[in-house]
């Protein structure tokens, strides 16, 4: 992990050594890896400890960094997910990224009670059925 020149930068100080600190820990530490003291990194990257602050807390907020007292900041596991939102998405039953739907039971539409169009405050017809 090699020193960098921060002062040329357009963005934020702390966001670019944010993206350094990244590439580092994909490059030079393993999970686990206790990274040096705050002092020393600051020293290293020349800036002061209140930016270094800044760029390890957004890599602990990621998930890359975990901060303990007393042990210091270490390289945090990748952690596994299942992405929520994406291009990817389509309609139940129809396979998207190989998943596919195996079983699942389709309930037939029933005409509604009148109570439960009492429920429903005047939306929808007795002669309309409810899924």
């Amino acid at each position: 992990m090699g020193t960098t020149q921060l002062e040329t930068v357009p963005e934020p100080k702390y966001w670019h050594l944010k993206t350094v600190l990244s590439e580092a820990l994909d490059q030079d530490f393993a999970v686990g890896e206790v990274l040096p003291n705050e002092r020393e990194l600051a020293a290293r990257f020349g800036v002061a400890r209140a930016t270094l602050r800044q760029a390890l807390e957004q890599l602990e907020l990621e998930g890359r960094l975990q901060r303990r007292r007393g042990v210091g900041t270490t390289v945090a596991p990748p952690r596994v997910g299942v992405a929520v939102a994406g291009s990817g998405q389509g309609w139940p039953g129809e396979s998207v990224d190989g998943w596919e739907l195996v079983d699942a039971d389709v309930a037939e539409a029933v005409l509604p009670s009148a109570a439960v169009l009492k429920l429903l405050g005047g939306v929808g017809a007795a002669d309309q059925p409810v899924h």
